[in-house]
């Protein structure tokens, strides 16, 4: 049997090195994903009617640590799903109304066209989104490995000698998911 060697260190080198690059401390660095779980909370409201309505609020800290853009699918959705059925409505409508001897052939190609033009910034939407949910793991794996010092209001990464504003860490992790060109759009609060 072989003999085990307590003393070597290297088994074992310890927690990593946390402290921030600008400052130098550890006692106010809290890591990206468990900052922007704090800033984030539910709020239920009443509205005029006495309807009750929940809704999820975010603190303005929360939404520059935010690891993909704010995108939303249901207009995507509604448009695709939406669209067709004027289209079969008009195509119908196109040849009930046609006299008996005119050309069907023409309606239905403009119940076509008009089909195509409406669904064409639908289907665009839809296949954008999807290139930016395929490029969600490459930015969460970035953002994941992200600390914020709450002293200098600055992000790093372990064993990094540079601390990035808010700024430039949220245009890192885009990037990295394929969606930097939307830096821009959504500026930080």
């Amino acid at each position: 049997m072989g003999r085990i060697d307590y003393n070597r260190r290297d088994r074992n080198p310890g927690p990593p090195d946390l402290s921030c690059p600008s400052c130098g401390r550890d006692d106010q660095v809290s890591a990206v994903p468990a900052v922007y779980q704090r800033g984030r909370g539910r709020v239920r409201e009443r509205d005029h009617e006495g309807h009750w309505h929940t809704r999820t609020v975010m603190s303005p800290l929360a939404q520059s640590l935010r690891p993909v853009p704010e995108m939303k699918v249901w207009p995507c959705l509604l448009l695709v799903l939406g669209l067709p059925v004027p289209f079969f409505w008009l195509a119908a409508l196109g040849f009930l109304v046609a006299e008996p001897g005119a050309d069907s052939f023409s309606v239905l190609v403009l119940a076509t066209v008009f089909g195509a033009v409406l669904l064409g910034p639908g289907v665009f939407l839809i296949v954008k989104h999807r290139r930016a949910v395929s490029g969600r793991a490459g930015a969460e794996a970035l953002w994941q490995r992200g600390w914020y010092c709450e002293r200098c209001g600055t992000v790093h990464y372990v064993g990094d000698p540079r601390a990035r504003s808010l700024g430039e860490f949220r245009r890192e992790v885009w990037t990295a998911g394929g969606y930097g060109q939307l830096v821009d759009r959504y500026p930080l609060v």
